[in-house]
Parts: C-alpha cells; structure tokens; sequence
C-alpha cells in the first residue's frame, strides 16, 4: 500500500511540475468555480426564520431613523432603509416590502420636519419621491431574484421542502 501512495504522490509531482503556468492557473479557475457552484448550491433561499418576522423590519426601521436623527443633515443615511425592504422582498412578502418602501422616506420627511435643512423644503420631497423608486424597484428586482432562484432549487431538486 504504501509504494501505490508513493507512486501516486510521485506521479502527481511530476504531472504539476510539467504543467504550464497557464495549466495551473486554468485548474486553480476550475477548482475556484466549482467550490462556487458548491457553496451557491447550499446558499439558503430564504433568510432565517428570525429575519422574516415584521416586527424585524419595523424595528431595524426604527434603528436607522434613529441612527439619521443623530447625525446631521448634512449627512444623510436614508439608503440603509433599503436593509428592511431588501430583507422583507428577501423573505418574499413583497407587499410588505413594498409599503416600506413608500413608508420609510415619507416617515423620515415628517419627522424630520423640525429640523432645519439648509435647502427648501421641496428639495426633500423630490429625494422622498426619489427614494420611493429606488427602494420599491429594488423590492421589485431583489423579490423576482429570490423567486427564480426558488424556482431553479426546485428544478435542480424536487425533492426541497416548500415553504406553505
């Protein structure tokens, strides 16, 4: 047994020393793509369950109004509300998805109202508006994303369980 593994282990020395540059770097591409394919195969198609719950959404909303209350209004973090929308067209409610997508921005308007912005007023209702199209075409997109790959599991394996 131990002169097969050495004639193996000679035989594979020999091949990559006679390998090109381009040889390896082809096999190192191949190997690469495969351990891809492996790991996307397992990536899970919907997020865990904790991430599903609307309450999650709500509150990470909430967290990011905050975290924007706190900083100026020079600085602006209102594309961290697309993280709740995202993970609610993620978990495929895309109703939900959609009504933050149209909640958030015009929340974080009247709320912010108090606050002095050094530019007019209809200045934030257009980013409002801009914001609405951004996160719901991002809802839209991330929600058809998660269904087709959802449809290609199945076909891949029939045999996944479905969610009811």
């Amino acid at each position: 047994m131990p002169l097969t593994t050495i004639s193996r282990s000679a035989a594979t020395v020999q091949n990559s020393e006679a390998m090109s540059l381009y040889e390896k770097g082809k096999a190192t591409v191949r190997r690469w793509a495969w351990r891809l394919d492996d790991h996307l195969t397992r990536w899970p198609l919907s997020p865990p369950r904790v991430f599903c719950w609307r309450s999650v959404w709500v509150g990470l909303g909430l967290a990011v109004y905050g975290l924007d209350a706190l900083t100026p209004p020079e600085l602006q973090l209102p594309l961290l509300f697309l993280l709740p929308v995202l993970l609610a067209a993620w978990c495929g409610d895309l109703d939900w998805s959609l009504a933050l997508a149209l909640v958030f921005p015009w929340t974080r308007l009247v709320l912010g109202s108090g606050a002095a912005y050094p530019w007019p007023v209809w200045i934030e209702v257009l980013n409002a508006l801009e914001r609405n199209l951004l996160m719901g075409g991002a809802a839209l997109l991330i929600t058809a994303v998660q269904r087709q790959a959802v449809r290609l599991a199945l076909e891949r394996d029939p045999c996944l369980p479905r969610r009811m």
